[in-house]
């Protein structure tokens, strides 16, 4: 996991929202994605919170609709707008 040095006070929410998106994106990795490694990066700027996911697994396939995970992970987001917006990138 990459981590901005020193890591600045979040909104109570935004942590929530970022614990509960990591958790559920290891989880997509770990049963979905065939990878062996996985890493997680963590960007806080003035006014957005990015957190990225990568791995070296198989990829979505070109038909792929998105489940339940994805759609939740995607909704998150935006209900914590007004406090510190998040970037999803996968």
């Amino acid at each position: 996991m990459e981590l901005p040095k020193p890591l600045s006070a979040l909104p109570a929410a935004v942590e929530v929202a970022l614990s509960r998106i990591a958790g559920e994106s290891l989880h997509n990795v770990a049963r979905h994605a065939r990878a062996s490694a996985c890493a997680l990066a963590l960007e806080v700027g003035a006014t957005v919170v990015e957190l990225r996911v990568s791995d070296d697994g198989t990829g979505l396939p070109a038909e792929h609709r998105d489940g339940v995970g994805l759609a939740a992970m995607r909704g998150k987001p935006a209900s914590r707008s007004r406090q510190a917006p998040l970037r999803l990138r996968w």
